[in-house]
């Protein structure tokens, strides 16, 4: 139940001279962490992701040894101690050790660029130790200059607070809503146990709202009371970003004279995915809105039948990609280089409600490429000279690095068996958003009323 993660860490290797900083850390509630820098036992068996601030002495244990030794000892401690992933964070550094001709920000600098492994941070602000320690507004006073009012990165940081407190607020008031009444004479072990199944009640009723039927055993009911705690959580949320934020004029007119400045299709495609599609951590179980590769699916399929759909294809990029070709690719002079790239996919388009309610029998799948954003005009390229109306084309999206079109095709839907779902992974999952675009597109197509007159 306790979480990982540290908002602050002090890296020192002369405790007494930090000390001074700690107590001032403790004085202010604020949660933080302290390494010597020099005991690896010390260090967490992983390293932290959420950190935000790092005070980090630049010489841990290698006095009088070289400034190289002293930036790769000190690059070391930091991987081991934060996550490559961590996120946006900001160095303290302390730095005035030897000499006056050691200039080892620099060369910190330049080095931490060189490896991809390296937590990048957002700023390094270099600081005097003695005077940070004889005034600790010191250290508020550089954090400002670096991020007064004009840099977007202090917004997005309090935005992060807003959400933790936002968490807060929301089990606050779960827990108030769930306490008891205190009785006379009632034992505490009593009262808490009240208080529990007061708590369980609530949450079997949310989990029955979210799932919009009358449960029995599920184990999914607790993981659907969490993801609808989601709603008040966003209530919360919303709540606090409007009260507290207060909009610097300044900074709001430097954001806004970016209106004019355009994507390129490499960040538009970054964006997209961003916000439209699922990559990482997807669930295993299948859902609406997964999307798997077509070869991962069908080799787990034997058709008898030779007039099956993916037989006749016998799986072959080529065969799919046919299909959104306008009928042939064969005219296409670069046709291998496109088949090399070419990604054959099934997305999963059951209704939500069919989903939470347990109504689909099988899955629901339709028959779709990622096609390389390098061969985009090619869709267009039949003897009509358009994109075929039974082709979903959407915006560009990123798979792998590469930029890629999600492309479907309304002529081939498929109900396949879950079973066969038990060893495959969804490559990405579409969002929302995209999912129910996808969806209305589909039903838009199969609702047309074709010819209305003689």
């Amino acid at each position: 139940m306790i979480t990982r993660t540290a908002d602050v860490i002090v890296i020192d290797d002369v405790y007494d001279e930090v000390k001074r900083l700690l107590k001032i850390l403790n004085h202010r509630g604020i949660g933080f962490v302290y390494y010597n820098g020099t005991d690896y036992r010390d260090f967490p068996a992983k390293p932290l992701k959420g950190v935000r601030l790092l005070f980090l002495d630049f010489v841990l244990g290698t006095d009088g040894q070289s400034s190289r030794n002293k930036i790769s000892t000190l690059m070391g401690v930091v991987k081991r101690v934060i996550f490559e992933d961590n996120g946006p964070y900001i160095i303290l550094a302390w730095t005035t050790h030897d000499a006056p001709a050691d200039d080892l920000l620099a060369l910190f600098k330049e080095e931490i660029l060189k490896d991809p492994q390296f937590p990048q941070p957002v700023v390094i602000v270099n600081l005097e130790k003695n005077k940070c320690m004889n005034n600790p507004a010191t250290i508020n006073n550089k954090l400002n200059e670096k991020f007064g009012d004009e840099n977007i990165l202090k917004v997005i940081l309090y935005w992060e607070n807003y959400a933790r407190d936002a968490l807060r607020d929301l089990l606050g008031i779960l827990s108030d809503i769930s306490k008891p009444v205190v009785t006379a004479g009632q034992s505490f072990d009593n009262y808490s146990a009240n208080w529990n199944a007061r708590l369980e009640r609530h949450i079997f009723r949310i989990a029955e709202t979210s799932l919009g039927r009358n449960i029995g055993a599920d184990r999914n009911l607790l993981v659907a009371a969490q993801l609808a705690l989601t709603v008040p959580f966003h209530d919360c949320a919303e709540t606090l970003i409007k009260k507290n934020t207060r909009y610097n004029k300044e900074l709001a007119e430097k954001i806004i004279s970016h209106k004019d400045e355009q994507y390129n299709l490499t960040e538009k495609a970054g964006m997209n995915t961003f916000f439209l599609l699922a990559s990482q951590e997807i669930d295993k179980d299948i859902q609406p809105g997964n999307i798997y590769k077509f070869n991962d699916v069908f080799r787990k399929i034997k058709c008898r039948n030779r007039k099956c759909y993916y037989n006749k294809i016998k799986l072959t990029k080529q065969g799919i990609a046919q299909e959104f070709f306008g009928g042939s690719i064969r005219v296409y002079g670069n046709k291998s280089a496109l088949l090399k790239k070419v990604i054959p996919i099934l997305l999963e388009i059951t209704p939500e409600c069919d989903y939470v309610q347990k109504k689909w029998k099988t899955a629901n799948l339709v028959l779709g490429i990622l096609w390389p954003e390098s061969f985009g005009n090619t869709l267009s390229a039949n003897s009509n000279a358009h994109k075929p109306d039974y082709v979903y084309k959407s915006l560009p999206v990123k798979y792998q690095d590469e930029v890629y079109y999600l492309t479907f095709n309304a002529h081939r839907l498929f109900n396949i068996g879950f079973h066969v779902f038990d060893s495959v992974k969804p490559i990405l999952k579409a969002r929302k958003e995209l999912l129910v675009d996808i969806q209305q597109w589909f039903s838009g197509h199969i609702s047309r009323p074709g010819k209305t007159e003689f």
